[in-house]
């Protein structure tokens, strides 16, 4: 039996018609059933209700089509043998056809209480991030020891939480179209700034204050957006002369600093990328006099230089990130130097 909605031929049941309940159906769903016709029967049926025949019903000759084309080897439509499924279909494919196109206006007083709770952690977040910035803008290498990198990294993991749970959510669901990450954080970075923008302007007509919990979230996702499609666009830059576990291996890896015990011990996944990384550079640290030389170079370097790709660093993440890349280096070929001047 053939099930149509609103001139598509949607389903095909195969299953128990014991099981079927017609009142499940969707409005203006129909049904029809042409499997057991003989072939003569059903080309008089097509002619029938084709578009210049007597009785010319544009469903019926829809339904009639997929069955010649289903005898003809070709199956069109999709199979269900369980009535639950073929109603979900039909359910799913009703809300499609009657759903706005637009995107949904948003307001602040309409948020749901969760959404608004998301919004104040992403902005606790931004706050936090900012104090951490200003903490350690003007550090050197040196100066960037293992606890300020934890310290990074648990504000990036608390961060990434909090806005994935944000686009997840039943605001992310109206307004985000799902296919690319970076592009639903720039969505929601808008949607925050507009809501932000709209109880600032009541703010000012009607008195009171606005709502900075959105300029904070909005603030905080738009700029992990702009970090996350830099990094992206030097990913695919780098794949003309990298394999992509290459690459993978050096950004992963420099997420984690090495031991800087007195014994030299350091990880092994950060001593390969910072090998590889090095490599690139032009330095070779698996001899002595290339360590040294790698030593002074990432001494003196600059957060620009902790990239494989060549360029300025314009914002103040990338030049942290730049700067936590050098220290990390720096303690893996100390690490280096010691334990070869250990084994002489």
């Amino acid at each position: 039996m053939y099930f149509v909605y609103d001139g598509d031929v949607l389903a095909w049941y195969t299953g128990n018609k014991k099981e079927m309940n017609l009142d499940d159906l969707p409005i203006p769903a129909m049904h029809y059933e042409y499997e057991n016709l003989p072939d003569k029967k059903l080309e008089e049926e097509a002619a029938f209700w084709a578009e210049d025949g007597e009785g010319h019903d544009e469903d019926i000759s829809a339904v009639i089509e997929v069955e010649q084309r289903r005898r003809a080897g070709i199956l069109s439509v999709p199979e269900f043998d369980r009535w639950p499924d073929l109603i979900d279909c039909l359910e799913r494919y009703a809300e499609d056809m009657y759903r706005d196109p637009r995107r949904p206006l948003i307001f602040s007083d309409e948020l749901s209480l969760p959404v608004r709770k998301l919004i104040r952690e992403i902005a606790k977040i931004e706050h936090e991030e900012i104090a951490f910035r200003k903490k350690n803008l003007h550090k050197t290498a040196e100066e960037i020891d293992e606890a300020t990198q934890k310290e990074f990294l648990d504000l990036e993991n608390r961060g990434w939480d909090v806005r994935e749970a944000l686009l997840d959510s039943e605001l992310g669901d109206d307004i985000l179209d799902k296919e690319d990450p970076v592009e639903d954080l720039k969505t929601m970075a808008a949607q925050m700034l507009f809501l932000y923008a709209q109880t600032r302007s009541r703010a000012e007509t009607e008195g009171g204050e606005p709502e900075e919990d959105f300029f904070y979230a909005g603030s905080n996702l738009y700029a992990h957006a702009v970090v996350d499609q830099v990094t992206e666009e030097n990913e695919e830059y780098d794949d003309d002369d990298s394999t992509e576990e290459e690459l993978d291996s050096v950004w992963e890896a420099f997420g984690d600093a090495p031991d800087d015990a007195a014994g030299g011990d350091f990880d092994d996944d950060m001593d390969e990328a910072t090998e590889f990384f090095l490599k690139e550079k032009g330095f070779d640290i698996s001899t002595l006099a290339g360590a040294k030389a790698a030593q002074k170079f990432l001494e003196e370097a600059g957060p620009e230089d902790a990239f494989i790709t060549e360029g300025p660093v314009d914002n103040e993440m990338d030049n942290f990130m730049g700067r936590m890349r050098l220290q990390a280096m720096l303690r893996c070929v100390h690490a280096r130097i010691r334990k070869m001047i250990g084994e002489k």
